[in-house]
């Protein structure tokens, strides 16, 4: 009898502790037990994870023509969160080097914020710390024009991004769908006679779409958008970037950072980037990647 009495005494314990925390949020979020609670979270980078709704990388108007995988090491960072990631890459060009495939996706992300973020995005997470698996893009390359010699490079890719992301309560992915399409442009310029040196000029122009979960508004709508320079040596290349979207919902969705990328530039297999990101709006992060880039 003692021992049914003590079990019954924990349960009863660990169901009190339990109904505190959920009751935490419902107070926190004054929740109405009407509206779903899916609905309190907001589907935009101001409000997510870094790796939620990236800004897409800024094309430069020509498609790689080498079998490329890409993996590396991340680290986002604020006053109030800190995320480590893994991010894979894989572009595989066709055999007429005008149509390519593109694959990315972060396989892992580990994070750690604090209640004040916690709170702002409505998170269902009450520590605030753990580990969440992000979504799949697909994107097709395709080359209009290159290698002309007044007419600047042009090419187009259409991407999609899936919802195959979780731990949407905790704001890490948004669990929707999206897609995005976007036209560059780019011209190299030779800086010496035996063209050991480069520089691209590059710009880009797009439009990025995604679910939302807001009943009046089902699809948020961004234009896409970013400019560059690329330096190219025959050891290395510095390529610096501006870009983001401006979508119409103005609920962080107005994504924008500034980009700089180191590279060695080498015939061997592996070759390495460091990625410099600076979130200048909706993207609060100051974040740092490491790359190994392998061509097949």
């Amino acid at each position: 009898m003692r021992k049914i009495a003590t079990t019954f005494f924990f349960l009863l314990i660990f169901s009190q502790l339990g109904l505190a925390q959920g009751t935490w949020w419902n107070n926190i979020n004054e929740w109405d037990r009407i509206i779903p609670w899916e609905r309190y979270l907001t589907q935009s980078p101001g409000f997510m994870g870094p790796n939620a709704f990236p800004v897409p990388e800024i094309k430069e108007g020509k498609m790689d023509s080498l079998l490329t995988f890409e993996t590396a090491f991340e680290v986002h960072l604020n006053q109030h969160e800190q995320t480590k990631n893994i991010f894979s890459s894989l572009f595989i060009p066709f055999s007429n080097k005008k149509v390519g495939l593109n694959l990315f996706i972060v396989p892992i992300e580990i994070y750690k914020y604090d209640t004040f973020l916690r709170d702002q995005r409505s998170s269902t997470d009450y520590d605030g710390q753990g580990t969440a698996t992000g979504d799949l893009y697909i994107g097709t390359h395709i080359q209009l024009i290159e290698n002309k010699k007044w007419i600047p490079d042009i090419l187009l890719t259409i991407n999609i991004k899936t919802a195959s992301g979780n731990s949407y309560g905790a704001a890490r992915f948004s669990d929707s769908p999206g897609y995005y399409f976007d036209l560059s442009f780019g011209k190299s310029l030779a800086l010496n006679k035996e063209k050991s040196a480069a520089i691209r000029m590059y710009g880009m122009l797009g439009f990025y779409a995604w679910q939302t979960n807001l009943p009046d508004h089902f699809q948020d709508d961004a234009v896409l958008y970013g400019i560059g320079a690329h330096f190219f040596t025959k050891k290395f290349n510095i390529n610096q970037s501006f870009g983001g979207f401006k979508g119409y919902l103005n609920n962080g969705d107005h994504a924008q950072v500034y980009r700089l990328d180191i590279q060695t530039n080498t015939k061997r297999t592996v070759n390495y980037k460091l990625r410099f990101q600076y979130g200048l709006k909706d993207i609060d992060y100051r974040s740092f990647r490491f790359s190994l880039l392998y061509h097949l």
